[in-house]
């Protein structure tokens, strides 16, 4: 016996069954140099479909060409996934899997839950985009705040009758999504938009506050010290330790919150309070600038449509109220409410508590950006407020001094982190639902965290207007196919309630125009996003063929592109990244039809391996 063997062997006793014959080293050998060549074609992939949204995104014409190169790359991404994962997937090794908790613990009461919402709602956008849209719009921006606040009023009330008609039948809810599948099922396409448009949204959200937070760590922050007498050494202690600070908290959540949920809440329950005082004082010193203006401002004619689409646009900082049934499982059966006008308490269930929770967390959240949108209106900011990193800390300099400025700082810290890390939980959270309920891989769902991450890393780059068009559309749809969901829970449940009936068609029917007006703002961004839903969805109907039968359908999908490709090629490298545009110009226009033609060539020589070599499909089955 070979010593070769005789390890391999040794090694099949401990981690797994191997056959260890010639054929079979040599299947594994090919997949090893298959997941390199598919590593590499990832890689270029994603990079080159960074660059072309980076384009789009900044405005630039979205053509019918340039579509195609998209849904081209797509492809030679999804064949770069699958053959990049050949070579781990033959290796039968058992990981230990942590197994989730029986029973949750119940941590959440119904302050806390209120101090989750608003944590999650009033973010750091808020500093950004109700000053920029005040100096633009005008009194337009308070319109479209009032509006947006009446929607999500509807929407919260929608969402918990929809959460008291799955009670009452005794299904779970968690998140929004849960009401479309339980009304219609898990196997729905519109299900499927639910979940992916939440996924997205948040994975965008999260990369709009991390474009923020670096702003602010990098630029505000060290100006900011430098004026206070913190220079050298000691301002980028600083400026490290809040980064710290933020890497650490949202460790800290991912890692350690079954053991600290209590601990967790509590403390982002006072961050939330710190912010609220600290936003509400900044509110009083800017109404004490005011100059006197007509309360209600002269309107044009058009002033209803420009308030519909500004609506659309705001949305995102709206939608945080949502969090709360995240986190519904971890919230007490019963809980005691204090009635602050007569000093009693009552006790409550919590299929009552969460949902007024989730209704007063929208009325408080509200409140803070009306406000706060009539403080900057009445302080008639410059134009040159547009130009500045986070317009709010510069108008609280301005008009309260270095002190407010410090104040409203630490506000915008808080709304970071509170804002941050819990999109970036939910959207790891949906992903990994979507992948235990078979629309994606289920190794998906063991490293959905890192896939965020660099889902997160890709939109980064992107301009704040693409991330704020892509979270506004997508947020929007998601929320008006959850809103039609208590319609379909009513039928299912034979309800006889014409009211919530007749609500839940309008304002879902709202919710989507508005999600649709976004394409009045930023066409691309609708456009992308409707693509990356019809791909998405394509690679779900792909994966439903089983392993042998996405691979056939990638690969034939690729070969077609590859023959179109290369009888009328795309001039596309005024749109790369400066990094990759070297390897456009070494291989010019045939890039493309190269990189299709590689990927279905690899994968058909990976069919015939596990079809005649290994036996591993019966490839006549399939044809």
């Amino acid at each position: 016996m070979r010593i070769t063997d005789l390890l391999l062997r040794v090694a099949a006793s401990r981690y797994g069954k191997y056959i260890i014959d010639r054929r079979t080293r040599i299947a594994k050998l090919s997949k090893l140099v298959f997941s390199i060549a598919g590593g590499f074609l990832l890689a270029l992939s994603a990079l080159e479909l960074v660059g072309l949204l980076s384009y789009s995104g900044s405005g630039g014409p979205v053509s019918l060409a340039l579509l195609f190169v998209i849904v081209a790359l797509l492809l030679v991404l999804s064949a770069g996934y699958v053959l990049l994962t050949l070579f781990p997937g033959s290796w039968r090794v058992k990981f230990l899997e942590r197994k989730p908790r029986e029973s949750p613990q119940e941590v959440f009461g119904f302050w806390t839950l209120i101090g989750v919402g608003i944590g999650s709602t009033l973010g750091s956008p808020l500093f950004v985009l109700v000053p920029d849209n005040i100096v633009q719009y005008g009194f337009v921006s308070v319109l479209s705040l009032i509006l947006a606040a009446f929607i999500s009023i509807g929407l919260s009330a929608v969402y918990s009758k929809s959460t008291l008609v799955m009670k009452k039948s005794g299904m779970e809810v968690v998140g929004g999504p849960s009401f479309v599948s339980g009304s219609i099922g898990v196997r729905n396409i519109r299900y499927f938009l639910s979940r992916f448009a939440a996924a997205i949204a948040n994975t965008a959200l999260a990369a709009y506050s991390a474009v923020l937070f670096a702003d602010f760590d990098l630029q505000v922050l060290p100006q900011l010290l430098n004026s206070s007498g913190v220079q050298g050494a000691a301002n980028t202690l600083v400026v490290l330790a809040v980064l710290v600070f933020l890497v650490a908290w949202l460790a800290i959540n991912l890692l350690f919150s079954n053991r600290f949920l209590r601990k967790i809440a509590l403390i982002q329950s006072a961050l939330v309070l710190i912010m609220g005082i600290a936003l509400l004082g900044q509110i009083l010193v800017f109404f004490g600038h005011s100059s006197p203006m007509v309360i209600f401002p002269s309107l044009q004619i058009n002033t209803v449509e420009q308030v519909f689409l500004d609506t659309g646009y705001l949305y995102i900082i709206y939608f945080g109220f949502q969090e709360i049934l995240m986190v519904e499982r971890e919230s007490r059966q019963q809980d005691y409410i204090i009635n602050f006008w007569q000093t009693k308490k009552f006790r409550v269930t919590r299929e009552f508590y969460v949902p007024a929770a989730m209704i007063l967390t929208v009325i408080v959240s509200a409140t803070f950006n009306i406000l706060f949108a009539l403080s900057v209106f009445y302080l008639s900011p410059a134009g040159n407020t547009a130009q500045q990193t986070i317009p709010a800390l510069y108008l609280a300099g301005e008009f309260g001094g270095a002190a407010w400025e410090g104040v409203l700082s630490l506000a915008f810290l808080i709304a970071s982190v509170t804002t941050l890390v819990p999109a970036y939980i939910a959207a790891s959270r949906h992903i990994s639902s979507m992948s235990r309920d078979g629309f994606l891989p289920m190794r998906v769902s063991r490293t959905s965290y890192l896939i965020v991450i660099v889902l997160i890393f890709v939109l980064y780059f992107q301009p704040a207007s693409f991330l704020i068009g892509i979270t506004d559309f997508m947020i929007l749809t998601g929320l008006a196919i959850n809103c039609f969901s208590l319609y379909w829970l009513l039928r299912l449940t034979h309800a006889k309630s014409t009211v919530w009936r007749t609500a839940s068609i309008l304002v879902g029917t709202v919710t989507l125009l508005l999600g649709f007006s976004v394409y009045f703002i930023t066409q691309s961004v609708v456009e992308a996003g409707i693509l990356a839903i019809f791909m998405t969805y394509l690679i779900y109907d792909a994966l439903e063929l089983g392993p042998a039968g996405s691979q056939i359908f990638i690969a034939v999908g690729t070969a077609i592109m590859a023959l179109v490709t290369f009888s009328f090629p795309v001039d596309y490298a005024g749109h790369l990244l400066p990094g990759i545009r070297g390897v456009y110009l070494l291989l010019g226009k045939d890039t493309l039809p190269l990189m299709l033609s590689l990927s279905a060539l690899l994968l058909v020589i990976n069919l015939f391996i596990d079809g005649f070599l290994i036996r591993k499909y019966d490839l006549r089955r399939l044809v």
